[in-house]
């Protein structure tokens, strides 16, 4: 009797062990699936975040040097003579006009040097409800006087609303151009701070969705790394794995 008793402790005792090492490698494998899901959220949300904010603020500088290009005077001017609403003979005087030739070979000037990034720049003032065109980088297809429906913009209005420079965070999919496009907007003001008008620069990008997925590869790498720390390490303290350093 004493020597089955003694066997049967053994057995509970073996028994309990097994179930210990089973609640280990349960406690380590749920742990390993928790750090990989919040390493993933955690490291996705900082690189795609900060390279977001890195091409924006590019932007932003490129929309900004757009408008400190263009003197007041020369707005003011083009102001002055736009019309009400457009006047297709007014326009085809304008394309001759000194003034509006020059500040359209300004913006002209940015969109060649970067080509593959700025799809058009252009100049508009809030008129009558609407965005009225004053200068385009593509001279050649300015309409100038021409009044759009800004209602399909809402970074546009509130620019003009708030008089201060807006910017899309995002790139969106034009389904008229057949790219994916965001837009800038910088204020113009002259000598003494007064708002004049808005310069908009419409950047494109080719490939913004190869662009999410390389970070997002990066991001489920360093998830990975961080996975397999947070693997070994329990393992190292239950005593699971040993590392043994030779001489």
């Amino acid at each position: 009797l004493v020597v089955f008793g003694q066997c049967c402790q053994m057995k509970n005792r073996l028994k309990c062990t097994e179930l210990t090492i089973k609640n280990k490698f349960i406690l380590v494998k749920e742990g390993c699936i928790a750090t990989f899901f919040f390493a993933y959220i955690f490291t996705t949300k900082i690189i795609l975040s900060s390279e977001k904010i890195d091409q924006l603020r590019k932007r932003e500088a490129l929309t900004e040097l757009c408008a400190k290009m263009i003197t007041s005077s020369s707005i003011d001017y083009l102001i002055s003579i736009a019309p009400d609403s457009y006047d297709e003979n007014l326009d085809k005087l304008v394309h001759q006009d000194k003034t509006f030739i020059e500040v359209c070979n300004h913006m002209r000037l940015v969109q060649e040097e970067f080509d593959q990034e700025i799809g058009d720049i252009y100049i508009v003032i809030e008129k009558n409800g609407g965005a009225q065109i004053l200068a385009d980088g593509n001279i050649k297809n300015c309409t100038f006087g021409e009044i759009l429906d800004y209602s399909a913009w809402p970074i546009m209005r509130q620019a003009f609303a708030e008089k201060s420079n807006k910017s899309e965070l995002e790139f969106y999919w034009d389904k008229d151009l057949n790219k994916w496009s965001t837009s800038t907007y910088s204020v113009i003001k002259d000598e003494d701070g007064n708002f004049k008008a808005l310069v908009g620069v419409d950047f494109f990008m080719e490939n913004w969705n190869v662009f999410k997925i390389k970070y997002l590869f990066y991001s489920i790498v360093m998830s990975l790394s961080i996975m397999l720390v947070g693997f070994f390490v329990p393992l190292l303290s239950f005593g699971f794995v040993k590392i043994i350093f030779f001489p």
